[in-house]
C-alpha cells in the first residue's frame, strides 16, 4: 500500500504542479532525462512509476523535484517519513533504496558541504536534516573527519529541538487525541470527507479530465478519524507533500466551528492540528479571527476545548494560547446561533449521507469563476471503446514495396464494416498509456525497418497512425499478423494477407478492425511469444518493465516433433505406472526432462532476459500458434537459479492467435459430458463439481447428437468432460468416443466460424488423457483448445498427455473450488498444480494446459 502512495505522490505534483505542460506525461517524459537523472525515459516508464507497477529509483524522485521546481527533499522526505512510520520488520527494504558510494563518504554528492553547514552557525532546515541523515546512513561504517565532525553534528541536533518546538507540540497534543474512534454516524462521517475532499479540488489551479483521485478521501479519513496517531501523523506529513497543502487547511478550517463545539468533539482537536503540521496555520488563525467575535473564558466548553486541546504539562507559545481562544470563541458563538434554528429548520439543514459533488465552469478555476452545485453523482466518466485498426495492399508485384498502417481508434470513429466486439471497460488514464504493436510476417515479406512500435493513446483524441515497411521478397500468398501489447499484457490481433505475383497489378485493401482488451495490464503478467513457421522459431519475452526484441532462431539441431512424441510416451507410461522408474528416479527424471527443454529449445537471449524479470513475475502467458512443444515442463535453471518447474513459481497460462482474451469465464448452465466407456472415477468426479458449483443433477450427456445441438445452439455453458480421449496424431489428432460418433475437433469448425460462444464465454475443461493435444492441418493446428477457443470460449482446460484418473479428480476438485472461492483462472490453475503435485513422481500435475487470461474471474454459476 505505501509504494501506491510514493506513486500518488508523484502523480499529484506533477498533475497539479506549477507548470501545467506537465500535464502531458509524454511532455513530462522527453524532458526527464538531465540534472540528476541521466537516462532517456518513456512516458511508459512514467506511468508505470505513477501507478506503482515498478519501485520509483531515488534519483528519479529528485528529478521530480527538479522538473517540478519544488525545494530539494520536498518528495524525499514525506517517501521518508512514510517508510519510518509503515515499516514493517527492521530491515524490510526502503521505499527509497540509496546505493552507497565507494570510497570516502565524502565522495557522496553534497555531504562535504552539508557536514561544514550543520558544524557551523548557518540555518538548516528540516528537509536539511533528513538529507544529511540520509547521506550519513549511505556512508554507513566509513570514517568521516575531523574525528570531532560527528559530535558537533550531534550537539547541533539535540539543540535543534528548541527552536522547532511548536512542531514536537504538534506531534504531541495528536499523539494525546482520542484513542477512540469518532461515535458520529457513518454517514455523517463520510459526508464530511466527501465535503472537504471537494472543496479541496475546486480549489486546485486546474480541471485534469478523467482523472479522480480515489485516495485523497482515503487519506482524509485516516487524518481525521483513524485511533492511531501515528497513522493520523502519517497522512498528515503525506498531504503537506503536495499542492492540495493549501486548500486543505482552508477547508478544514471552514469546517472547524461547525465541529468544534458539538457534543462530539474528538474530530476538532486533529481539525486544528492537521493545519498545523501543513504549515498553513495562518489559515486556522484567519477563519478564528473572523466576524463571530470573542469568547467568554469561563466557558464550560471553552475550558473542556482547552484542557483537551492543551493538556497541563505542555509548553505552548502565546500565539498558540491567542489562536485557541478565538477558535474556542467562533466554535461558541456557532452554537448558540445553531440553538435558534427551529426543528424543522434542523432537520432540513442536517447533514445527509450522501456528498455533493461541486463542479467548476471551465478548465481552470478563477477568482470570478462560479462553483455550481449539483446533485450527488457517484458516476464517473466512461471511457469511449477502441479498437484496433491495420491496412495494407492486398495484391502486389514481386519485389515491389508495401506498406502496413497501424493505428487505435475509437470505435465510433470506424467507419469500415468490420466486425469488432463492444468492451464494457476501457480506462485510458489521464496520461493516456503506450500500447506496443508487433508485426509478425513470413519470409515472403522482408521488413524495411522494425517490427516493433508503440502507440500513445491520449485521452483527448486518436493518436496517429504508424508505419511498418516491407518488400514483397517470394511469390505466394503472404500472412501478416499485427498484436497489440501493454507491457506483458496482449489486447488485440489482427491477421492479413497480401498475394504477390510476378505482374500483379497494385491493389489496395480496405481495413481491418479488431477489437482491444482494457488498456490496462495485468500488474506483473509476462508473456512468451513463440512463433514457429514449420522451419524456424521465434522468441519475445514481454512484460510490464520490459519489452523485449524478438529473438529469432535460426535452425535446431533437429525437428522438435520427433522429440516431443517421445518425451509424451515416456510421460504417458509414468502416469500410467508402466515407466519401470521408482518414485525418487521418476521424480529427477521429470525435472531432468524439463531442464532439457529449457536447455535445447530456449534462446540464451530468452534466458538471461527471463531471470532480469523473474521476480517481478506474478503470471506466465505462452503465446504460440503452430507450436507443440509442452512449455508447461520447464524447468528454469542457472547456476544461481533454481526455483523449480515454471508452473510452480507462478500461474502459467497459453492463449493462441485469432482468440478474444475475456475477463469473465461463465460457469452458468454447467453441462457435464459422461460417455459409457468413461473411468470408474468420472462419476465422483462430476458428483463433487456439482456440489462445489451448488447446481442441481442433469443427465449427463453421453450421446454425440445431444452435445452438437447444444453447441450448434451456442447454448452449451459451462462444460466438463470426464471421459477418455483417444488422440492418435496420424488419425487426425484427439476423438471422444459417444453414443452416435466420435466427438473430434473438426466438428468444431462451424461453431469457431460463427462464434458460438462469444456471448457468454463459458469455461471448457475435457478432464482427459492428452485433451490439449493439437495435429497440424491445412494452415494452423487443429485441436480442442483451438477450437473452443476460436468459437469464444473463456478458458480452456486439457491436458497434454495421459493422466492418472484418481489424481485428474483431485486436480479438477481444486480448481472449481478455487474458482469457486473468488481467485482468478491462473491463481486456481496454480493451486491445483501445486496440490496435486505433491505426488510428484506422477506426471499428471504437469500435464494439464489451461488457455485464458491469467486475471479473469468466474461468473456464478
Amino acid at each position: 500500500m505505501q509504494q501506491e502512495r510514493v506513486a500518488w505522490l508523484l502523480r499529484v505534483n506533477r498533475l497539479y504542479g506549477q507548470n501545467e505542460q506537465w500535464l502531458r506525461g509524454a511532455v513530462f517524459a522527453a524532458a526527464f532525462q538531465g540534472g540528476c537523472w541521466p537516462e532517456r525515459t518513456s512516458v511508459y516508464r512514467i506511468s508505470r512509476w505513477e501507478t506503482a507497477r515498478v519501485r520509483v529509483p531515488y534519483l528519479a524522485v529528485r528529478r521530480y523535484e527538479e522538473l517540478l521546481q519544488l525545494p530539494t527533499n520536498s518528495l524525499v522526505a514525506p517517501i521518508d517519513t512514510i517508510d519510518r512510520y509503515s515499516a514493517a520488520t527492521v530491515g524490510s527494504a526502503a521505499l527509497l533504496g540509496r546505493r552507497p558510494h565507494e570510497g570516502s563518504p565524502l565522495q557522496v554528492p553534497g555531504l562535504e558541504e552539508l557536514i561544514e553547514v550543520a558544524r557551523s552557525d548557518e540555518m538548516l532546515t528540516g528537509a536539511d536534516w533528513d538529507e544529511l541523515a540520509s547521506y550519513l546512513a549511505i556512508a554507513s561504517g566509513q570514517a568521516i573527519t575531523p574525528g570531532s565532525a560527528g559530535t558537533d553534528i550531534a550537539e547541533r541536533a539535540l539543540a535543534a529541538r528548541a527552536p522547532r518546538r511548536h512542531i514536537l507540540i504538534s506531534a504531541a497534543k495528536l499523539g494525546q487525541a482520542s484513542n477512540a474512534r469518532p461515535t458520529g454516524a457513518a454517514g455523517a462521517r463520510q459526508s464530511l470527507i466527501a465535503r472537504i475532499a471537494d472543496a479541496v479540488m475546486a480549489n486546485m489551479p486546474r480541471h485534469v479530465p478523467n482523472f479522480y483521485d480515489h485516495l485523497i478521501p482515503v487519506l482524509l479519513d485516516e487524518l481525521l478519524f483513524h485511533p492511531v496517531s501515528d497513522v493520523r501523523l502519517s497522512a498528515a506529513v503525506l498531504l503537506f507533500g503536495t499542492p492540495y497543502r493549501r486548500p486543505l487547511a482552508t477547508a478544514l478550517a471552514a469546517e472547524l466551528p461547525s465541529h468544534a463545539a458539538a457534543s462530539s468533539i474528538d474530530v476538532a482537536p486533529t481539525m486544528i492540528e492537521a493545519p498545523e503540521i501543513l504549515g498553513e496555520q495562518e489559515n486556522l488563525r484567519q477563519t478564528a479571527t473572523g466576524r463571530d467575535g470573542l469568547w467568554s473564558p469561563d466557558s464550560g466548553a471553552a475550558l473542556r476545548l482547552e484542557e483537551y486541546l492543551y493538556p497541563r504539562e505542555l509548553a505552548v507559545t502565546e500565539n498558540d494560547l491567542i489562536l485557541r481562544d478565538a477558535l474556542v470563541s467562533q466554535a461558541i458563538n456557532r452554537s448558540r446561533k445553531r440553538e435558534t434554528v427551529s426543528a424543522e429548520g434542523r432537520a432540513g439543514a442536517a447533514v445527509t449521507a450522501a456528498p455533493i459533488e461541486v463542479r467548476v465552469r471551465g478548465d481552470q478555476m478563477g477568482a470570478d469563476e462560479q462553483l455550481v452545485l449539483a446533485e450527488p453523482n457517484t458516476h464517473r466518466p466512461v471511457d469511449p471503446k477502441h479498437v484496433l485498426v491495420a491496412q495494407m495492399p492486398s495484391q502486389v508485384p514481386v519485389a515491389t514495396p508495401l506498406s502496413l498502417l497501424v493505428r487505435i481508434c475509437r470505435q465510433a470513429e470506424v467507419t469500415v464494416n468490420a466486425p469488432h466486439v463492444t468492451l464494457d471497460k476501457l480506462r485510458v488514464g489521464v496520461d493516456g498509456v503506450v500500447v506496443t504493436v508487433i508485426v509478425n510476417a513470413g519470409s515472403g515479406l522482408s521488413a524495411q525497418g522494425p517490427r516493433q512500435q508503440d502507440i500513445e493513446v491520449s485521452p483527448c483524441g486518436d493518436p496517429a497512425p504508424i508505419r511498418f515497411e516491407f518488400v514483397a521478397a517470394a511469390m505466394g500468398l503472404q500472412k501478416v499478423q499485427v498484436t497489440a501489447w501493454v507491457g506483458g499484457t496482449f489486447l488485440g490481433e489482427l491477421t492479413l494477407e497480401v498475394s504477390v505475383t510476378q505482374n500483379a497489378l497494385y491493389r489496395d485493401a480496405p481495413p481491418r478492425s479488431a477489437s482491444l482488451a482494457p488498456l490496462v495490464p495485468n500488474p506483473g503478467e509476462a508473456t512468451l511469444q513463440v512463433l514457429y513457421d514449420g522451419v524456424h522459431y521465434r522468441f519475445q519475452l514481454l512484460s510490464s518493465s520490459h519489452m523485449f526484441e524478438m529473438v529469432h532462431v535460426d535452425s535446431l539441431a533437429a525437428q522438435p516433433g520427433p522429440v516431443v512424441e517421445r518425451t509424451i510416451a515416456e510421460l504417458d507410461q509414468m502416469a500410467r505406472g508402466r515407466s519401470g522408474y521408482s518414485g525418487g528416479n521418476a521424480s529427477r527424471w521429470l525435472r531432468n526432462a524439463g531442464i532439457q527443454l529449457w536447455s535445447e529449445m530456449v534462446p540464451a537471449a530468452i534466458k538471461d532476459q527471463f531471470w532480469e524479470i523473474q521476480p517481478q513475475i506474478s503470471s506466465f502467458t505462452i503465446a504460440s500458434d503452430r507450436d507443440v512443444i509442452p512449455w508447461e515442463l520447464l524447468h528454469p535453471l542457472a547456476p544461481s537459479h533454481d526455483e523449480g518447474f515454471l508452473v510452480e513459481q507462478f500461474p502459467v497460462l497459453r492463449r493462441v492467435y485469432n482468440q478474444q482474451r475475456s475477463h469473465r469465464i461463465s460457469l452458468s448452465n454447467p453441462r457435464f459430458v459422461v460417455p459409457e466407456n468413461s473411468p470408474t472415477d468420472a462419476k465422483a468426479e462430476v458428483r463433487t463439481i456439482r456440489e462445489t458449483l451448488g447446481v442441481a443433477t442433469e443427465p449427463d450427456i453421453d450421446e454425440l447428437d445431444a452435445l452438437l445441438n447444444l453447441i450448434d445452439a451456442g447454448e452449451l455453458g459451462m462444460a466438463h468432460f470426464a471421459c477418455h480421449n483417444n488422440y492418435r496424431r496420424e488419425k487426425g489428432g484427439s476423438a471422444i468416443k459417444m453414443r452416435n460418433g466420435n466427438f473430434s475437433p473438426l466438428l468444431l469448425n462451424d461453431a469457431a466460424a460463427t462464434k458460438n460462444f462469444a456471448a457468454t464465454h463459458p469455461l471448457v475443461f475435457i478432464n482427459a488423457c492428452r485433451s490439449a493435444g493439437a495435429v497440424p492441418q491445412y494452415t494452423e493446428l487443429m485441436g480442442f483448445a483451438q477450437r473452443f477457443m476460436a468459437a469464444g470460449a473463456g478458458a480452456f482446460v486439457g491436458t497434454l498427455w495421459a493422466v492418472h484418473s484418481s489424481r485428474a479428480a483431485a486436480f479438477a476438485e481444486v480448481f472449481y473450488q478455487q474458482l469457486v472461492a473468488g481467485e482468478t483462472l491462473g491463481a486456481a490453475t496454480k493451486c491445483a498444480r501445486v496440490e496435486i503435485g505433491k505426488h510428484s513422481a506422477d506426471p499428471t500435475w504437469l500435464a494439464y494446459s489451461v488457455y485464458g487470461d491469467p486475471s479473469a474471474l468466474a461468473a456464478a454459476p
